[in-house]
């Protein structure tokens, strides 16, 4: 059976899209080690770095909002994401949560499997086993998507090792805060059939390259907690 089938199954019990509210950096997502608590103030360029896709860059920065910083991600035509390390070798239990908050997906875009259509208005990667971007490691790509559904799941077109999952689709939600929370070792386990030998870090990614459209995404409040097989037992 291809390892998708059952990934879809679990996906639908596994995370959630709900309204948000703003986290505090302290709170853990589950029992783990906190490796990633990011609310995106003082010193963020320090944590994160950039990674450029194609000849122009997607523009991040931070703003205000109702007295919180945000990060704030505008793409014309463009595609770079933003990489932060966080290695645990051995992890296998791991929770990812994060806001975000897309001002529109991409119009009309109906090829998202194909690489004239691997855009997305926001994109939220968990990486194992090597850096951000890497045709050698494994990576789930959580998606907000225009067209595909929640709940599919498909290698990337241009990496098979890229788990593509999409947690929203299309107008539902856009304009609002959203928070979303994933089981990334149970994600990995399904797509992949086995335990991830190393949880590297997560990236950002609104890129629209491909499509030639224009986006602007916001994201907050991401926190990724993890632990190995002796921390779980």
């Amino acid at each position: 059976m291809s390892p998708i089938v059952p990934l879809i199954v679990s996906l639908l019990g596994v995370g959630a899209l709900v309204p948000a509210q703003r986290l505090h950096s302290g709170d853990a997502a589950g029992t783990g080690q906190v490796l990633v608590a990011e609310s995106f103030e003082d010193g963020w360029k320090d944590r994160w770095q950039e990674r450029r896709l194609a000849r122009r860059a997607t523009r991040y920065r931070v703003e205000d909002d109702g007295g919180q910083p945000v990060l704030v991600a505008e793409s014309r035509s463009a595609a770079s994401g933003l990489w932060r390390p966080a290695p645990l070798e051995s992890p296998r239990s791991g929770r990812l949560t994060w806001r975000w908050n897309v001002e529109r997906v991409i119009p009309g875009n109906e090829h998202e499997r194909e690489k004239r259509g691997d855009d997305f208005a926001a994109r939220v990667f968990v990486v194992f086993g090597g850096e951000f971007p890497s045709r050698s490691n494994k990576a789930l790509c959580y998606v907000w998507a225009a067209s595909e559904p929640i709940g599919s799941v498909y290698p990337s077109p241009y990496a098979a090792n890229v788990a593509m999952v999409v947690v929203a689709s299309g107008d539902s939600g856009v304009g609002t805060w959203r928070r979303v929370e994933r089981d990334i070792i149970a994600d990995y386990r399904a797509f992949f059939g086995h335990d991830p030998d190393e949880l590297s870090g997560v990236a950002l990614m609104v890129d629209t390259d491909n499509t030639r459209s224009e986006v602007r995404t916001y994201f907050d409040d991401l926190q990724l907690t993890a632990a190995t097989a002796t921390a779980s037992r």
